[in-house]
């Protein structure tokens, strides 16, 4: 017996009591007409005999259909939202059945032996359990982990900044059975106030940061020169900043989208531990070195950072182009598949082998200029 068949009469079933009860109501049905006689053959001014009405089946109530969602609505805290179809991250999905639909189908489900649950866009949520609420009224809280996060990533990924749909149907864990909604819900991955706070977070940590980077003295040679100007920037401290605030900046988009820290991958904190051993290395070149001369005055970001304090040098412009290709590398990762990128280990080790030949032409860098004869 097919599925949908069985739903059926599973549903006839919830009618089947009331139909005894009627039939002992009900008036004694008048005699059946008698057959009509046959027309003879080659007649044309005979009628066609008309058609017989096929009575219902057995036991069955020609009332009951199978069921079918009536309402669909989202929660937050224990009630309906004031936009009842904008759906975010930890809220509830709230489908109500026609009646004796939720019983009908778990019944149908304990019969098949398969799970019964929601479906996002045609996407089975087998991590999300059904929550029954009220008569024939269902509660589902889906959540990002490692069951659906390949289903949240790929509605999500490179569309962060669009409103995205979801289709809404409950059903059978293998689809045999699927009750669609007729209403859609949306859902717009930066909404509500905890995306909104901790975008404005991020956006004053940018904010915050470029500002000591430009007006103090964090990211750059030395404290100020004796004529109150600011020196030049240092490639090795301007890393370790950009770095650190990209990665910071990444966990806080995660989170505001999908509610959860992501956890830092091995290849990102060799990432940060590259930029910080090159800030650091710098830093003991510069203190060991044999040019007392104090650091010149900051031109601007781009000529301090890719000059040797004479013309522009072949390994720091190195440095500065793999740090670039390994930005957009990174914020592919994160834009696309809302986690933190797994490095290959070739690229880590280019951006190694870049930092340490910028730190051995350092060393040539800090030495005193020859004396003239």
């Amino acid at each position: 017996m097919g599925l949908w068949k069985r739903l059926f009469l599973f549903s006839a079933v919830l009618g089947t009591a009331g139909l005894a009860g009627r039939a002992l109501a009900d008036p004694p049905a008048s005699s059946p007409a008698p057959p009509a006689t046959p027309a003879a053959p080659g007649d044309p001014t005979a009628a066609p005999s008309a058609a017989p009405t096929p009575s219902p089946a057995p036991g069955s109530d020609p009332a009951a259909a199978p069921p079918s969602i009536v309402a669909v609505s989202v929660w937050r805290d224990g009630s309906v939202k004031a936009l009842p179809l904008d759906f975010q991250m930890g809220d509830a999905i709230i489908v109500r059945l026609s009646p004796g639909g939720y019983a009908a189908l778990q019944a149908v489900a304990v019969d098949t032996k398969k799970k019964l649950g929601l479906f996002l866009n045609g996407h089975f949520l087998s991590d999300v359990a059904p929550i029954v609420i009220g008569h024939d009224e269902i509660s589902f809280t889906p959540t990002r982990n490692d069951a659906s996060k390949g289903f949240w990533d790929a509605l999500w990924g490179g569309r962060l900044l669009s409103l995205q749909g979801l289709a809404v149907s409950i059903g059978l864990e293998d689809a045999s059975i699927l009750i669609p909604a007729t209403t859609n819900l949306s859902m717009h991955p930066l909404q509500g106030p905890r995306a909104a706070w901790i975008v404005m977070a991020g956006l004053l940590l940018l904010a915050l940061t470029i500002g000591l980077a430009v007006m103090t003295s964090i990211v750059r040679d030395g404290p100020r020169n004796p004529g109150g100007k600011l020196p030049t920037y240092s490639l090795g401290r301007s890393q370790m900043a950009f770095w650190f605030i990209n990665v910071v900046l990444a966990v806080l988009l995660i989170w505001a989208v999908t509610g959860s820290v992501p956890s830092i991958s091995t290849s990102v904190l060799g990432l940060m531990g590259i930029g910080a051993g090159t800030a650091l290395g710098a830093a003991i070149v510069d203190a060991t070195g044999a040019n007392p001369t104090p650091p010149s005055d900051s031109r601007n970001f781009l000529i301090d950072v890719l000059t040797d304090g004479k013309a522009i040098a072949l390994h720091r412009f190195q440095m500065f182009v793999w740090t670039l290709v390994m930005f957009f590398i990174f914020w592919g990762a994160v834009w696309n598949r809302l986690a933190l990128p797994d490095f290959d280990s070739t690229l880590l080790g280019l951006m190694g082998i870049s930092a340490g030949a910028y730190l051995g032409f350092k060393f040539p860098e800090n030495q005193p200029p020859p004396k003239a004869l």
